[in-house]
Parts: C-alpha cells; sequence; structure tokens
C-alpha cells in the first residue's frame, strides 16, 4: 500500500522563560498545537493482504490476471502534542544591535491523536476510526536564531531542528510514519 501526504493545517500557543549570563542562556518553553493533515492512500487491487490471526500482514498475494488498477481513499490525521523544549545557548553580539544564538538542546513531547480514519486491517476498503497509543519521546534539538535588539524587546527568527527521527506510530494497515521536526517562527522577547 503506498500513500501520500497532501496539506496540512493548525495552530500553537505557547510562553515561556529564558535565563541570560554572560553569553550563555538557558531556556524553557510550553507549547500547545494541534495539527489536521488530509491523507490519501492508494491501495493497488490486485494485492490481496495475507493477515495473520493476530492481524498483522504477513505479505502480500499478487493477482496476475486482473487489471493493475489502484482504489484512492481520503482520510484525514489529527493530533494533539504538548512540548516542554529545554535549551542551553551561546549567543554573540555583532554590527551593535544584532545577535546570533546558537544552541542544543532536549526535546520532551506528548503527541496524541484525537481522530484518525484510517483503512481498517482485515477490509483495506472499510474506514473507520481507530484508536492510536499516545507517543512520548525525548528527541534531541539543535536551535539557531538571528535577532535584533531594540530599547524594549528584542525580535528575530528561531530555527529549531531535530536530526533525527523524533516520532514513530504504527498505524492499522502496516503504514509506520516516521517524522523529523523542522521549525522556523518568528520570535519576540520582552526585556524584564
Amino acid at each position: 500500500m503506498s500513500s501520500a501526504f497532501g496539506s496540512s493545517q493548525g495552530f500553537q500557543f505557547g510562553g515561556g522563560l529564558q535565563f541570560e549570563y554572560s553569553r550563555f542562556s538557558a531556556s524553557t518553553v510550553i507549547s500547545l498545537s494541534h495539527t489536521e493533515q488530509n491523507l490519501q492512500f492508494n491501495i493497488p487491487a490486485w494485492e490481496v493482504p495475507v493477515i495473520d490471526v493476530d492481524g498483522t500482514i504477513k505479505g502480500y498475494l499478487i493477482l496476475s490476471d486482473t487489471s493493475k488498477e489502484t482504489v484512492s481513499l481520503k482520510s484525514k490525521f489529527s493530533q494533539n502534542e504538548i512540548a516542554l523544549p529545554i535549551n542551553l545557548s551561546y549567543k554573540q553580539n555583532f554590527l551593535k544591535t544584532f545577535s546570533m544564538e546558537l544552541g542544543i538542546g532536549l526535546l520532551p513531547k506528548l503527541q496524541t491523536t484525537t481522530k484518525l480514519k484510517f483503512p481498517g486491517i482485515a477490509d483495506m476498503l472499510n474506514s473507520g476510526n481507530s484508536k492510536i497509543k499516545s507517543n512520548f519521546s525525548v528527541p534531541m534539538s539543535i536551535r539557531f536564531g538571528l535577532y535584533k535588539d531594540f530599547p524594549q524587546f528584542t525580535a528575530g527568527f528561531t530555527s529549531l531542528v531535530t536530526p533525527f527521527y523524533n516520532s514513530k506510530y504504527s498505524l492499522p494497515g502496516e503504514v509506520n510514519l516516521k517524522g523529523k521536526q523542522t521549525t522556523i517562527q518568528f520570535t519576540l522577547y520582552r526585556k524584564l
């Protein structure tokens, strides 16, 4: 079975604290997010799954006397995430009002899937709600930022990358989802 990922949308809220000493800083943020992604599955009609007693697919039988037709099914993947990133950074000032930040950290997060319409295991054409266990992971993160200082606040762009796969899901139909996270966001710091 093959799958293609379509458009996605969502929102994110968060707030945090940052402590600085000389050119080093430590920061933490609590972040809540919700995303929805449209999925499209292209199921080859000439491949028949061989299903074990426990419901896992052991392989596929290829029907040679059928046409090479595929059946397309659309679905939606909805997910919530609570994250508490912890970062240690080094900041270098340049050109008086600009600064550059490089840091590493951990990104503990809990992901829950609230809705999933997915082809079933026993009948690949039977769409239904499937419950998936919550996924907790603590990937390593690399952070890079470029900022400009103003009298009352600092503004700039922050990029966060997890270089390794940080979320893994085993979905019905023997499909595994693995993801790396890359974000670029506008950041605004209020000076206290």
